[in-house]
């Protein structure tokens, strides 16, 4: 469902105040229907707003050894991983399939011996 704003101009789900400027702040809070649907957008708009800032603090986080764990906690609220919902949802759905056809096999093979 497309939404316009007083002007006649189309308003995007991503812009959450409406006032036709969508920033860093709208982009991490964003839901979920306002990225499926508009995929392309949010990813030119979270390149153009993108952190390039690294400090000391920083790198002693990146060099930590609980940062696997801390970077699992933060997946599901990643760019990357928010731009790229539908190669993500294609590889485990074909990863799953796999797996079942191979446990199908397997069972298989285990009747005949």
């Amino acid at each position: 469902m497309r939404s316009y704003n007083a002007f006649g101009l189309e308003v995007s789900l991503l812009d959450a105040d409406g006032d036709g400027i969508i920033t860093k702040e709208e982009l991490d809070s964003a839901s979920l229907l306002a990225i499926l649907s508009e995929t392309d957008l949010y990813k030119e708009m979270s390149r153009q707003t993108r952190r390039d800032e690294y400090d000391y603090q920083d790198w002693i986080n990146v060099r930590s050894n609980n940062r696997l764990l801390a970077n699992l906690k933060t997946l599901p609220a990643s760019r990357v991983v928010r731009s790229l919902w539908r190669e993500l949802a294609f590889l485990v759905s074909l990863s799953a399939t796999i797996r079942q056809l191979i446990q199908l096999l397997d069972l298989g093979r285990d009747h005949l011996l």
